[in-house]
């Protein structure tokens, strides 16, 4: 599916100014926090990562974004049904064992084996 006026394979790079994400990448490449309010805190084992939501980032229409939001997104990456961006979906499908939101702006995610690519080529994208 193409965005309507937007050259095909444009997509990804139009939809940076469309769709917000957890973290950005400054100009030396390392993340910042976007739509998180700072980097993941990660477990010593590299497994679990903890990323708490801004709760002064809202929707269009006024309504506050929360965890579940990223969840929902990141649990899309996930699926079997996720072909859009095939790179992402399928480091995501490789590395996320599972996705949870223990409360309403905390985020946990659980990850088969320590994986540091994931802030840049899943959650900053």
């Amino acid at each position: 599916m193409s965005l309507m006026g937007v050259a095909e394979g444009d997509e990804p790079w139009v939809s940076r100014f469309v769709h917000a994400r957890l973290y950005g990448l400054d100009d030396a490449f390392r993340p910042v926090p976007s739509v998180a309010a700072s980097l993941p805190v990660v477990s010593v084992d590299g497994l679990t990562w903890t990323i708490r939501i801004r709760d002064d980032v809202t929707f269009h229409d006024g309504s506050r974004v929360a965890a579940a939001d990223a969840a929902f997104s990141l649990e899309l990456l996930r699926s079997p049904a996720c072909i859009q961006a095939e790179a992402l979906c399928r480091i995501a499908r490789e590395h996320l064992v599972s996705v949870a939101t223990p409360d309403p702006m905390t985020l946990v995610l659980s990850l088969d084996q320590p994986f540091a690519p994931l802030l840049a080529d899943v959650l900053a994208e």
